[in-house]
């Protein structure tokens, strides 16, 4: 069997055969390289050569490859109904490349040791039905807002580009307890998360971590100590936004992981809402702004606070 390489960047070849077969492992690839089942071009390669298009993947007779199993994959009610809104309900923008969903608080973008249900999953089961959905970033459990999901594989390559080279900007929406220590600003420095533990800050100076930047504005004040402050983050690390909202000196209301839980008023939601994107038109060759609504405990507050 020939498969004839179409991907336009440059790929792994391992990742190129997983696309191609989802449920190939790693060690079977592996295994299968060994033994020159697979190979490139006729010759003996790696999982780690980069394929570009016109190579050719020649696989042997005796390589069994898993091209039906995709199909036998079991799925959830769960699932199958969250996959259902995600093309239904939770869809705010389509086109070619992109759909773009509302994703509610409480729901995981990817799967998990405690994670039961996931908008990862859920796309599992419309690629098994001919999709080609690819995950191009993602929010936290607990934040609600636009969720950007690549329609194809191309597409998918150029978002993940575009959001390395800042061409991709976002804005979220937060109710912070106490006020940020200046009404505008920046927030830079890194962000280390360690195996198995929690993300933490450290000085920009030292070697661990990523480098972190966020953008802040305060919007207004709702009492109680309450306000409405918008992020822009220029970078996108683990809970970053949280993290730089608790070294403002206001943590986000409803997080139980950063902020402090004996002063900060109960809230069975986080405020923490990602609003608006705005792709740039170096991306598909035309400027997209999405935007999306807030959840009705978030805007219930709001108005509340109004009248």
């Amino acid at each position: 069997m020939i498969i004839n390489v179409n991907t336009p960047i440059p790929t792994r070849l391992d990742k190129y055969l997983k696309r191609l077969y989802p449920l190939l492992t790693q060690g079977v690839i592996e295994k299968a390289l060994r033994q020159k089942q697979i190979m490139v071009n006729s010759s003996k390669t790696e999982a780690s050569l980069r394929v570009r298009q016109g190579d050719e993947i020649i696989i042997s007779d005796k390589f069994n490859l898993p091209e039906q199993q995709i199909n036998k994959q079991v799925f959830t009610d769960a699932e199958i109904t969250l996959a259902k809104k995600i093309i239904g309900d939770y869809k705010i923008y389509e086109d070619d490349n992109i759909i773009a969903i509302n994703k509610p608080a409480g729901l995981a973008t990817q799967g998990g040791s405690k994670i039961n249900l996931s908008v990862d999953a859920a796309l599992k089961y419309l690629n098994s039905k001919g999709g080609d959905y690819k995950l191009v970033h993602r929010l936290d459990k607990e934040t609600s807002g636009l969720l950007l999901i690549a329609k194809n594989y191309e597409s998918s390559v150029k978002l993940h580009s575009a959001f390395k080279e800042k061409l991709v900007a976002k804005t979220y929406l937060a109710v912070t307890y106490g006020k940020p220590v200046e009404n505008t600003g920046a927030v830079k420095n890194n962000i280390e998360k360690p195996k198995n533990s929690t993300p933490k800050i450290i000085d920009t100076s030292e070697d661990n971590g990523k480098l972190a930047i966020t953008y802040y504005k305060l919007l207004k004040s709702l009492g109680d100590n309450l306000f409405l402050v918008e992020f822009n983050p220029i970078t996108g690390r683990m809970h970053q936004l949280r993290l730089h909202a608790k070294l403002l000196g206001c943590p986000i209301l409803g997080d139980s992981k950063y902020g402090d839980k004996e002063s900060m008023p109960h809230s069975k939601h986080m405020f923490l809402h990602a609003t608006s994107i705005v792709l740039s038109e170096k991306i598909f060759s035309k400027k997209i702004k999405i935007e999306t609504k807030l959840p009705l405990y978030f805007s219930d507050r709001l108005l509340s606070h109004d009248s």
